[in-house]
């Protein structure tokens, strides 16, 4: 899913609450769900995941599965102070996740470009407010980069305290964007859960 302030919505004004953007995200695919689906979110897109996963179960139409990557469990949620960050700083601090080549950030007009979006990511991720209550229905599934300086592998046990179903977690190698080297497996992972469930992925919405 793209979200506004990038890409080609890059006209559009970021959303720096993720609350505002589950409910922008149930607006936009509610309606079009019209059979089994699964949810798969990285970092900051786990958190939004799980809050779009709460708000279309109350409306009856729970996913297959939740498949949440490299972020800890929503009521884990700390604000690290990353969003308060200079524009230096915060270039620093994506170089230093390893997950853009450092020529992207030594361009001021690129950096100009693509820290708008980053740091409303960065708000919403840390300013995020878990409200205690419901817990989903469906299996969660974690992935996780055992060397992700951003959270310790153990947080990602936490998520199983937001499931009735089962939780189990995949950790792989690499660091917080350990996925863009990992993308067969973790696709296999998904399509096994999926598959597990009685729904071939080919007749999934993900």
């Amino acid at each position: 899913m793209q979200y506004p302030g990038r890409q080609d919505r890059r006209s559009e004004a970021n959303i720096p609450h993720i609350h505002e953007m589950a409910d922008r995200v149930v607006e936009a695919v509610g309606p079009r769900l019209d059979g089994p689906y699964a949810l798969f979110g990285h970092s900051m897109g786990a958190t939004l995941a799980y809050e779009v996963a709460l708000r279309l179960q109350s409306s009856g139409r729970q996913p297959e599965a939740l498949f949440v990557s490299g972020r800890p469990a929503p009521h884990r949620n700390v604000d690290k102070g990353l969003h308060r960050l200079s524009d230096e700083e915060i270039a620093e601090d994506i170089r230093a996740l390893d997950g853009t080549g450092s020529e992207m950030f030594g361009d001021a007009d690129i950096l100009k470009m693509f820290l708008p979006a980053i740091r409303s990511d960065y708000h919403a991720a840390e300013t995020y407010e878990y409200v205690p209550g419901t817990v989903l229905k469906c299996p969660i599934r974690g992935f996780t980069g055992f060397s992700d300086p951003r959270v310790e592998v153990s947080e990602l046990h936490h998520w199983g305290d937001h499931t009735e179903g089962s939780f189990t977690l995949d950790v792989f190698s690499g660091g917080h964007f350990y996925l863009v080297d990992e993308q067969e497996g973790i696709a296999s992972e998904i399509e096994r859960t999926l598959c597990g469930a009685g729904h071939p992925q080919g007749n999934m919405g993900l």
